[in-house]
Parts: structure tokens; C-alpha cells; sequence
């Protein structure tokens, strides 16, 4: 599953025509540049409350409608994410830009996780975030995934940070 920030992301989906899986920006969860944002909990100045928000176009969803049921993360490094609360949502917009004023990019809001959390990642794998609801994705408007988080913790053995793709996903982020 991809999707997501800089870092790709892949999307669970049921109950479509669609397969189980969405890739943005592709399936190679070994490609890319490394960013820190949004699950790099100690990098430099970034500590404390993170916001990271992504839109996907329809194009990049398939232009067809589909349940989220899970997001995944390319990760860039071998260790673990954890945060003492997380929360995961997800809003249709009609607009193909986000507004720096995170809050209007996410008009009507579902919760598809809320909670604390800990999950692990490997280089070059897809690693699941285990949402705990879902998503009606409509195939037609735009998708905004809304991530924030505290008392972030990231361990590392060894990598770096996170996979991205800049140029495909528009992203965005504060602290």
C-alpha cells in the first residue's frame, strides 16, 4: 500500500473493480529519495506535534471508487515507528492543490485510526500502519490523508528515512 507524503503509498482496497492493492506513485517500495517527513520522529527540529497531509488525484487512485482499508509506507530505514497518538483521516476534496491552512483541506473528515501505535519497517518493504477503520474512496474527487501525531519515537538499525517520490504526490507538512 502506498501513498503518502514523499514516501509511497499503498492503499488496501475492497469492494471494487479495482485490485487489492493502489501503488502511488508504482509498486516498488525500493525507489525513490529518502525524506524524514512525517515519520522521523527525531529528525532535527521535528519533535513533539507533526501534521503531514497527501493528495492523490483520481487519476492516480484509477479513476474508480473503493474502500481504504489500510495504508502502508515505503520505508527507507529498518526499525520501528511508534507515537503515544496517532490519528489517521481522510477527506474528498474537489480541489488539486492544499491550502497551507491545513484544516480547509479536509472538509468532512473520517477517522480511519485514532490511537497509539507502533509498527515496524524494513528497507525497501512496505510497512502497514494496521488502520483500524476505513475509507469510501468515490473514484472522482480528489483524496487528502490527514496524519498527526505525538510523543513520536522512531528506532533505527539501519537506512535512513523514508521512500518518496516528490514530484507525484503533493504533500504537505508543519510541527
Amino acid at each position: 500500500m502506498r501513498a503518502l507524503l514523499l514516501l509511497s503509498l499503498v492503499l488496501a482496497v475492497s469492494g471494487t473493480a479495482l485490485a487489492d492493492e493502489v501503488y502511488v506513485p508504482d509498486s516498488n517500495p525500493s525507489t525513490g529519495g529518502s525524506n524524514a517527513i512525517p515519520f522521523w520522529a527525531e529528525w532535527s527540529a521535528i519533535t513533539g506535534a507533526i501534521r503531514y497531509q497527501a493528495l492523490y488525484s483520481p487519476t492516480q487512485l484509477g479513476n474508480k471508487a473503493f474502500v481504504i482499508t489500510e495504508l502502508s509506507f515505503a520505508a527507507n530505514y529498518t526499525g520501528s515507528f511508534s507515537a503515544t497518538q496517532l490519528q489517521v483521516r481522510m477527506s474528498h476534496v474537489t480541489t488539486g492543490t492544499l491550502n497551507p491552512l491545513m484544516d480547509l483541506n479536509i472538509p468532512s473528515p473520517v477517522t480511519c485510526y485514532d490511537g497509539s501505535i507502533s509498527f515496524p519497517t524494513t528497507v525497501g518493504t512496505w510497512a502497514p500502519m494496521g488502520l483500524t477503520g476505513s475509507f469510501a474512496y468515490n473514484g472522482t474527487d480528489y483524496l487528502v490523508v490527514d496524519i498527526r501525531y505525538q510523543g513520536g519515537k522512531t528506532t533505527r538499525t539501519a537506512g535512513s528515512q523514508g521512500r518518496f517520490r516528490s514530484a507525484p504526490i503533493h504533500w504537505s507538512w508543519a510541527y
